[in-house]
């Protein structure tokens, strides 16, 4: 049952078996940071190597917008509002956890939102690197995009209405309110999130891998472009925590405790969802490039029309 009272922010911030958010907020603090100067190394180094092309392109807005709504998730976990989270359910009052159901239901959204913006980011990425030739990896990453923007809808929209019209907040204590099954869904956007960043991972391998370049050239290129792979790992522990959620409905469960390793992992996510959109502009690859270790016509069928497709990412020796 729910605490009548409680005055545990009156007491300090004390973490103890059952009390682990204060780790919690500390970890979130740390990963909003990290994630914070992987976008300012990115647009510095964006900036740097299109001299010539200041102005942002889809990739750039798209990745903004991810952060920004990111940066929106991670501050709700580092409210008053969140502190339910990594407690035992006797010592939070049942005020405590109407609020915090309503913190995690505007995370559930945003989260969902930050990943889909880094998503499409990347497949804007892929295809204004892509030759105007290659219609397959051009098609294939114009069909990933409408993949995601369907994931990134469908599952919205579903996590907005999971309980219908009525609160979800207030699921706990009426039980006139029929949701849909937390656990189920949850799973539902950990697998699905998985299998889109694996075909995310794969256009770029099989991109370079038919390229004529140096085996070393083509293993960096693919390890560079491939590393969204990276966001697949918190992924899977995030699946595997996922059980300890399980009977959210019931007061007599200290799920809030218990789903610590969860709630962590979802962070995790949140910050591997949007580094991965920034590393490939923090790769001495791209500088490669622009330095002309790299030229563009060890692209196969690479004219030097479609050669201009990839000019706006990278500077040419003339251009210096």
């Amino acid at each position: 049952m729910f605490a009548a009272t409680t005055d545990t922010q009156s007491e300090g911030v004390v973490i103890t078996d059952d009390n682990l958010n204060p780790i919690l907020q500390i970890i979130t603090w740390l990963l909003l940071a990290l994630t914070s100067l992987m976008m300012c190394f990115r647009t510095v180094t964006r900036c740097f190597l299109r001299k010539h092309d200041l102005l942002a392109g889809w990739d750039d807005n798209l990745l903004l917008l991810s952060y920004i709504v990111g940066v929106g998730e991670m501050v709700i976990w580092i409210l008053p509002h969140s502190t339910i989270f990594g407690r035992t359910i006797g010592h939070i009052s049942q005020d405590e956890m109407v609020s915090g159901l309503k913190a995690m239901y505007a995370s559930d959204i945003l989260f969902l939102l930050s990943l889909g913006f880094a998503k499409l980011s990347v497949c804007a990425c892929y295809v204004s690197l892509i030759p105007a030739n290659d219609m397959f990896h051009r098609r294939w990453s114009l069909a990933m995009a409408s993949v995601v923007t369907l994931w990134t809808i469908a599952f919205s929209f579903a996590a907005a209405f999971r309980c219908g019209i009525r609160p979800w907040w207030n699921h706990t204590h009426d039980d006139s309110i029929t949701c849909l099954d937390q656990s189920a869904f949850l799973q539902g956007v950990s697998i699905t999130n998985i299998l889109t960043d694996a075909g995310l991972v794969a256009i770029p391998i099989s991109l370079f891998a038919p390229l004529k370049l140096p085996l070393r050239t083509r293993l960096t290129s693919v390890l560079i472009f491939s590393a969204r792979a990276l966001i697949i790992i918190p992924c899977a522990f995030q699946l595997a925590y996922m059980p300890n959620l399980a009977n959210m409905d019931a007061t007599e469960t200290d799920w809030t405790l218990q789903g610590f390793p969860y709630f962590v992992t979802t962070q995790v996510v949140e910050f591997a969802g949007i580094s991965a959109a920034c590393i490939i502009y923090l790769s001495p690859f791209l500088q490669s490039l622009g330095s002309g270790a790299m030229k563009a016509e060890s692209l196969p069928s690479f004219t030097p029309k479609q050669k201009q497709s990839t000019q706006h990412l990278v500077s040419s020796d003339s251009s210096r």
